[in-house]
């Protein structure tokens, strides 16, 4: 009885604290305004008919996240909260999904600053808010790890399946995952190939009827993004981890951090195999615990390769989330082995400021990779205002490429029927136009400057202009 208490209050907790931060990101999926590569998922191919997002291949298509936001969408109506609540509801299940795999923790406190940390990680607040399939992605591969360290790897296997149906990034921690689950079994190692039979086949089974037909019109140039260099990309996951544009935080300025990464990263990297050694050696029990750091270890194993044999980008922001994910996790599980009481004291005390540098600069209003359209919202309810009485398709908005889809969402999301649809241009055209909706590199055209400016956004430059009143 006593050991159920002992589980259940820490579980109740962490479960009260996963419904808390689903509800602040359903407020800010209801809130917030539709940023640029939601509302070009929604223009593209949730917009018309059930076909298009099972036979279109896009890095924007991710393909059961499109399956279930139309879903939403068709129940609920067009809003930015139907467009978002598969996210949201993903968002709650990476919580619980990631609290299951830190109960393995020995260090109850490591366990709840981890807990908190990944819960307030800045991008992975924003994933559990944004109309991608990322955060639906890292929700299904957290639960396919935990079933993997169950043994229920038929379960894991369907899983595994549906988070790379939601986002192919996942096909590199599926991959290690495979080889993790491989390592940590405690068969005969002539038995473990065939043990593994249910996390290859089912994924198999599962892409193939999802994705199958999107991947037949797949081509080498559409798997584009990311960066060339495990510097770079490594530079890129530490600063959208520990720094949001505009807010310093508790931490202040990051150059620190940078400064510590070259000698910092292969030092804890070096500490994470000796702890993990000290792990392995411990038992088949205890060995199962280190699934989720091998699993991060042989995923960098298998961007390098990739990139090396198949010019692969490595990994930036968004399509590197499983990774943050899987250090938090992995790092928590050999950690804990650390035997001295001071040293273990000094790692959660890190892991603690951590996540009070992530609560230090969060908000509700801007989503960090797409910070430049956080205000578009309110310039589409202006337009929308301003030409209520006017003629169908009589106003026109001037608009780079970089706003247009926002606004061609809003067109339909307030129903602006005066409104023409909005044009994806490379350049904003500054003349001939009812609207314009600029951004900075737009404003240092000499013809922007004889427009008449009537709303901006003081913190990332937007603005809404129109031409200047006759005199």
């Amino acid at each position: 009885m006593d050991s159920f208490k002992s589980l259940y209050r820490p579980r109740r907790l962490a479960l009260d604290l996963a419904l808390l931060r689903t509800a602040i990101c359903a407020y800010r999926a209801a809130t917030q305004s539709v940023v640029h590569d939601e509302a070009y998922s929604y223009n593209t191919f949730l917009n018309g008919t059930w076909s298009i997002p099972y036979v279109t291949y896009n890095a924007g298509n991710h393909i059961l996240f499109s399956f279930l936001a139309k879903a939403s969408i068709a129940l609920l109506g067009l809003s930015e909260f139907s467009l978002r609540l598969p996210s949201v509801a993903a968002g709650f299940f990476l919580m619980w999904g990631g609290w299951r795999i830190l109960e393995r923790c020995d260090s109850a406190a490591l366990r709840w600053a981890m807990y908190l940390a990944i819960g307030l990680h800045p991008l992975l607040l924003d994933f559990s808010v944004a109309a991608r399939g990322y955060g639906l992605a890292l929700a299904l591969l957290v639960w396919a790890i935990e079933y993997a360290m169950r043994g229920r790897r038929h379960v894991a296997g369907v899983l595994l399946g549906l988070a790379i149906s939601a986002n192919f990034t996942i096909a590199f921690p599926f991959l290690a995952l495979l080889g993790s689950t491989f390592l940590a079994d405690d068969a005969p190692w002539l038995k473990r190939p065939l043990r593994l039979w249910p996390m290859i086949v089912w994924p198999l089974a599962v892409i193939g009827v999802l994705c199958g037909r999107a991947l037949q019109a797949a081509t080498r140039d559409q798997f584009y993004a990311g960066l060339p260099s495990i510097h770079d990309s490594l530079e890129n996951l530490i600063t959208t981890s520990v720094t949001k544009r505009g807010v310093i935080g508790l931490i202040g300025s990051p150059w620190w951090i940078h400064r510590l990464r070259a000698p910092g990263v292969p030092i804890m990297c070096a500490l994470a195999i000796v702890l993990g050694a000290v792990l392995w050696h411990r038992g088949a029990s205890e060995r199962i615990k280190l699934i989720p750091a091998l699993t991060l270890a042989i995923s960098c194993i298998g961007l390098v390769t990739a990139h090396r044999l198949l010019q692969i980008a490595y990994p930036i922001d968004r399509t590197g989330l499983y990774i943050v994910l899987l250090a938090g996790l992995g790092w928590a599980s050999v950690s804990s082995a650390i035997p001295n009481l001071w040293l273990r004291a000094a790692n959660v005390a890190l892991v603690a400021v951590l996540a009070l540098q992530f609560a230090s600069q969060f908000d509700t209003e801007v989503m960090y990779v797409w910070a430049y359209d956080w205000r578009v919202r309110d310039a589409a309810q202006r337009i929308k205002d301003e030409t209520s009485t006017k003629p169908p398709q009589s106003v026109s908005v001037g608009a780079t490429w970089i706003h247009q889809p926002a606004l061609e969402f809003y067109r339909q999301r307030f129903n602006i029927t005066a409104l023409k649809p909005v044009e994806r241009l490379a350049m904003a055209p500054l003349t001939g136009q009812d609207y314009y909706v600029l951004s900075s590199p737009d404003k240092e055209n000499p013809a922007a400057q004889r427009l008449h400016v009537v709303f901006s956004d003081p913190y990332w430059g937007m603005e809404l202009a129109v031409e200047p009143p006759s005199k």
